[in-house]
């Protein structure tokens, strides 16, 4: 067995192709004889050699490259677990993978499809032989007119990326070569100049666009800009694959950021028909950055390995680094959460990465299958899940073993072991009308931390276009004392760092499973919305309290928190206000005992269920590991919560459901300051409407207990319910 690739009917324009080749006797010359080695390259001169004193070679075409089809197969020969992902479709020139020419905003190129690769040879500064390859491209499109699995009648959609970058690789002692830390990598994508003195000040000269289409509406990543410039390290192949690790005390500057728009427009491009959701992005320095790629699939629960890739990554986050978020479009106003803090002390024997990818496993999976399930609330180590090995000490609940058996031939994504172990200390505010009323280092921390994420996920192509969805995601906190809890914890907090004290949830444990859910877009009718009728379970449990940062050495515990959703009928949506910037959400919630593969019905040693399944419930307990049994519990909730979502562009006001809301400091006349607003508004019980019309169902808590003793039922036959939080500057 093996792993092929297969294109199907590549065409070009041939008149119009090009090939270039200057320097080839030059560099034959620098090769063959010593005599005529090159000077030692600075870094600076590295990343920037041009080959002219190599050779070029350059691909030109007016019209661009087409290929039918081009078909990944896993498992060949393999009658049971052969399948394929397969790009374009074979003998259909209109539905095929393209590479054209392409202006911004998805107009007409005015330029011809260029496509350079400059090969030169060098010595470095310890006179080791190298060699560089530095390829440059003009803005091109690459299209994806259909993604799909074995079966060409069903596609996941449309896909475009517009872009001009480059990609840049020089290797000491030759490429590829995992016994030198002295080779640089770069890849750049929208053309961003790290040069500035903060990210803040970092541009992007050629932003791309990546769009999405999936029927007739889609989704767009606007001034999309990407680039990873290890400035020194290793770019090897060795028996573990792909390796690109940075130098030690080495740095490697990051860019991820973008405008996220919805867009009704049948083409691909940027127009009136495209409304601003949200900026957002990561930028700045890594340290200790490590990639590795293998040429190994995903692991089925009968324990044989399917083909694919698997890949991992690990960095810390350098003192520049900075998450970013706020108004998508021309001149926005946005928040830098800045001053990265590790939840380790430097000193600590077992200090974790501030963020670490384990490894993620993709491959496809055919009807039938399942991979290894995911154990929640029990031993978490790295690999595979195995319920039965043990139980969390403390004890939050009972172990549960939960996973799915796929329905249909797709794809699946397995993550293991990713975590998050580092916080925003400070924040910023940049305005885009003015930059005097910009606000630096305001000296409050935004704390989400991700103790030990698992997921198991099965993507499912559908008929015409479209994506189904079973997932099982568990983010668990690991360890036994309060201190290892904390660094190995999924906190969410807002902290002070003037008083070094941080208030909110400390290790918590996190679970989203949901079977047949439907993955749709749809400007007008619900944006992008997450629907299914087959079971969703939501549940967030953790400790309400505080203490002092960084290292939460002296916590204080409020309440023992544990509120466990379980749905029958589910819609979640996103989407832009039509009147207004700002991002609207809302959906429908049934909440049920569901009584099912995944819902909280396991039982076992230390449980804290009191001998039955409480299905929907919200409990508050006693702070302490060793009492979550003396608790006020509302069990057996059932009934239908209404989040509506309307915005006109006739009246504003319309907006009923939810709202996220960053106000820039232009709004505010007299003082300039932002705020960010939340709001929130929840119809309950018969003043909810059904999806499918029709008044919702009252909402009922059939037990409320205290300490496992039943104090009664309560119900709500309708409600509505408003909330607001309103974030602001202070003087």
């Amino acid at each position: 067995m093996g792993l092929q690739l297969q294109v199907v009917e590549v065409t070009a324009n041939k008149k119009s192709n090009k090939f270039k080749a200057s320097s080839l006797m030059m560099v034959l010359s620098v090769i063959v004889v010593p005599g005529y080695a090159m000077q030692g390259l600075s870094e600076k001169e590295m990343g920037s050699v041009t080959g002219r004193d190599g050779i070029t070679v350059s691909l030109q075409s007016e019209t661009g490259i087409s290929a039918d089809q081009i078909k990944w197969t896993m498992n060949p020969g393999d009658s049971a677990l052969e399948n394929s992902l397969r790009i374009g479709k074979a003998n259909n020139a209109s539905d095929s993978f393209k590479l054209i020419p392409i202006d911004p905003n998805g107009a007409a190129a005015t330029h011809a499809l260029d496509i350079a690769l400059a090969i030169d040879a060098y010595t470095n500064s310890d006179g080791r032989a190298g060699l560089g390859l530095d390829a440059t491209w003009n803005r091109m499109r690459m299209q994806m007119d259909s993604v799909s699995v074995s079966d060409d009648t069903r596609s996941f959609g449309s896909l475009a990326i517009d872009s001009a970058g480059r990609f840049a690789l020089f290797g000491d002692g030759g490429l590829f070569n995992s016994s030198t830390d002295k080779a640089r990598l770069i890849l750049n994508i929208g053309n961003v100049d790290a040069s500035g003195a903060t990210p803040t000040d970092w541009t992007v000269a050629n932003p791309g666009q990546i769009f999405y289409k999936m029927t007739d509406t889609g989704a767009q990543l606007d001034n999309f800009a990407f680039l990873l410039d290890m400035h020194e390290g290793t770019v090897g192949i060795d028996s573990d694959g792909l390796i690109v690790q940075s130098a030690p005390g080495t740095r490697t500057d990051f860019n991820l950021t973008f405008d996220v728009l919805a867009n009704a427009a049948t083409p691909f491009e940027v127009n009136s028909s495209s409304l601003p959701l949200l900026y957002f992005g990561w930028r700045g320095g890594l340290d200790d950055f490590l990639f590795n790629l293998k040429s190994q699939g995903i692991t089925l629960s009968d324990g044989t390995l399917s083909q694919g890739i698997t890949t991992s990554i690990g960095f810390n986050l350098a003192s520049d680094f900075q998450f970013v978020a706020g108004e998508a479009g021309g001149d926005h106003s946005y928040l830098e959460f800045t001053k990265p803090q590790s939840l380790y002390k430097a000193a600590d024997p077992d200090k974790k990465k501030d963020v670490e990818f384990g490894s993620i496993a993709l491959g496809a999976i055919p009807a039938g299958y399942a991979v290894g399930n995911i154990c929640y609330g029990g031993t978490n180590g790295v690999g595979q899940l195995t319920c039965g090995s043990g139980s969390q000490t403390p004890v939050m609940g009972a172990q549960q073993s939960l996973g799915f058996t796929s329905t249909d031939s797709g794809l699946a994504l397995v993550a293991r072991d990713w975590g998050l172990h580092a916080y925003s200390s400070g924040v910023s505010y940049r305005d885009g009308t003015n930059s005097a009323w910009d606000v630096d280092n305001e000296n409050w921390a935004l704390i989400y931390t991700l103790g030990d994420l698992n997921s198991n996920m099965y993507l499912y192509p559908q008929s015409g276009a479209g994506i189904k969805m079973d997932v099982i995601t568990a983010i668990q906190t690991l360890g036994t004392t309060p201190e290892d809890r904390w660094k190995n914890g999924t906190n969410f907090m807002i902290g002070d760092t003037d008083k070094n004290l941080a208030i909110g949830i400390m290790g918590a444990d996190l679970l989203f499973a949901a079977k047949g859910m439907d993955i749709g877009l749809g400007l007008y009718a619900g944006g992008l919305k997450f629907s299914s009728d087959q079971g969703v379970r939501l549940q967030a449990r953790g400790m309400f309290g505080g203490g002092d940062i960084p290292y939460m050495e002296s916590p204080v515990n409020g309440s023992y928190i544990d509120v466990n959703l379980e749905m029958d009928d589910f819609a979640f949506s996103i989407l832009p206000a039509l009147s207004r910037d700002a991002v609207l959400f809302g959906g429908f919630l049934s909440f049920a005992n569901l009584n099912n593969s995944f819902s909280n019905e396991t039982y076992g040693a230390g449980g804290n269920h009191n001998g039955h399944d409480d299905g929907t419930y919200i409990s508050l307990a006693e702070p302490h590991f060793d009492k979550l049994d003396a608790d006020l519990r509302l069990a057996d909730i059932t009934g239908d919560v209404e989040i509506p979502y309307r915005d006109t562009l006739a009246n504003a006001d319309e907006a009923k459901g939810g709202v996220i809301n960053l106000i820039p400091a232009s709004d505010d006349a007299t003082n300039h300051k932002p705020r960010l607003r939340i709001e929130n508004r929840m119809l309950v019980g018969t003043a909810a409407t059904k999806p499918g019309g029709g008044a919702g169902d009252p909402l009922e808590i059939g037990r409320v207990e205290f300490g496992g003793k039943d104090l009664g039922s309560m119900i709500i036959p309708s409600a509505h319910i408003y909330s607001s939080i309103t974030l602001e500057q202070q003087d």
